[in-house]
């Protein structure tokens, strides 16, 4: 039987490539500043910044 670590794991189940980490963590103050401190932004406002 073979056991992987959990590092082992993770690094498998996440993508090799930095941007997708980048993304995350440039967006988590978004969804927390709109979820959690109610700014007062409309999500079609963050769509259009964001594309």
């Amino acid at each position: 039987m073979e056991t992987k670590s959990i590092k082992e794991k993770l690094r498998a189940w996440l993508p090799g490539d930095p941007r997708y980490y980048q993304i995350a963590v440039l967006s988590s103050p978004l969804i927390y500043g709109i979820g959690w401190l109610s700014f007062d932004i409309g999500w079609p406002q963050v769509a259009i910044a964001l594309k």
